[in-house]
């Protein structure tokens, strides 16, 4: 017979009269008891450090997830948590896909390797190659059911690669909406109400404790849906209340029409906006909203030129020129000053070393 707490502690009932020494050797039989049964990393004494990050290679977006010291305002990390479960939410076209090739490309710029699950079935490696993604190192998957996408997520996590994304997460049939385990399968009219949202509950269950143990960031797309029977029509995303909890980041993604002149010689013409917003999220700033301009993808250069002037480190002379040593130049003039020192700005525009700055991300 097992011992009882009241065998193993037998002065539990005066626990409030225990010294200080008295209940740091209880708090050590406790830890090692619970290390040897789960394991030496059931618990942990100390030694606990920020949940690190990986850069998005876009100014906007990293200030908008960037953690800050309430003490001295320094930027202690920025860009994607790694070991959590992110989400790009929202509209057809508004940017998801695009901002998550920018991120793998990052991760393959800083020697990462990162995965991709097109459940969408729709990987153009024209368009990725475009953004930045070197795709003879991508590692790319199409998963036929909802389950073997969460299983590979998983075995992903558990190997530690930096990057696993999914596009999208709702695009996938689960297993149950296909067959009945028998080999039978259904009618394309078969009603499943709820399967969706019951595997990706399980998924999380299952995945969350891999992910978070692993240095693997995982990043969802999702759609956009209506919540309709009410006399307001609210935006949001399918997959059920379980997707909504386990995410550490929630990011919904809008874009809008602009005009806007050609800012280079290269003929740069944004022609509409892409608007960040941060449901949920880890980061501490004020701003949990960010636009940037966009045409066929993100454009890493001007972002931060435009984030540069925005804070007022390239200060305006107005007329369209800006100040720099002491000199005013023209926008145009400001990207090729930019250019070359794409890392050194960038960390001066974060409060970071140069090191943890996106390398080449202007490339």
């Amino acid at each position: 017979m097992p011992k009882s707490a009241a065998e193993i502690f037998p002065d539990v009932g005066n626990s409030m009269t225990l010294t200080p020494e008295q209940k740091q050797a209880r708090a050590e039989q406790a830890i090692a008891a619970l290390n040897h049964k789960f394991g030496r990393t059931a618990i942990q004494v100390g030694g606990l450090s920020p949940v690190p990050r990986m850069s998005t290679g876009l100014a906007s977006a990293d200030l908008l997830l960037r953690q800050k010291d309430r003490a001295t305002g320094a930027t202690i990390a920025f860009g994607i948590p790694r070991g959590r479960f992110t989400t790009f939410w929202g509209p057809e076209s508004a940017g998801k896909t695009g901002l998550l090739y920018h991120v793998i490309a990052q991760v393959q710029r800083s020697g990462g390797i990162a995965a991709l699950q097109d459940a969408e079935h729709r990987f153009d490696p024209i368009w990725a190659a475009q953004l930045g993604v070197d795709c003879d190192m991508l590692l790319l998957s199409r998963p036929n059911t909802l389950e073997e996408a969460c299983y590979t997520t998983e075995k992903l996590a558990e190997a530690g690669i930096d990057l696993v994304g999914i596009d999208s997460i709702i695009a996938v049939a689960s297993s149950a909406e296909l067959h009945d385990g028998k080999g039978k399968e259904f009618d394309i009219d078969h009603t499943t109400m709820g399967v969706i949202p019951k595997r990706l509950s399980e998924f999380f269950r299952r995945a969350t404790p891999v992910v978070g143990k692993s240095p693997t960031a995982v990043i969802l797309i999702n759609q956009v849906r209506m919540n309709l029977g009410g006399y307001i029509v609210v935006p949001d995303f399918p997959g059920g209340h379980a997707l909504r909890h386990y995410l550490t980041v929630n990011i919904r993604i809008t874009r809008s029409k602009t005009d806007r002149k050609p800012i280079d010689d290269r003929g740069l013409t944004p022609n509409h906006t892409v608007t960040l917003k941060v449901i949920k999220g880890m980061n501490e700033g004020q701003e949990k909203e960010t636009t940037f301009f966009a045409e066929y993808g993100f454009h890493p250069l001007d972002d931060l030129v435009e984030q540069l002037i925005v804070s007022n480190l390239l200060p305006t002379k107005g007329n369209g020129r800006y100040q720099f040593d002491g000199k005013s130049y023209f926008r145009n003039d400001l990207l090729e000053i930019v250019e070359p020192e794409f890392d050194e700005w960038y960390a001066k525009l974060l409060g970071t070393t140069p090191s943890a700055s996106p390398s080449h991300a202007a490339k």
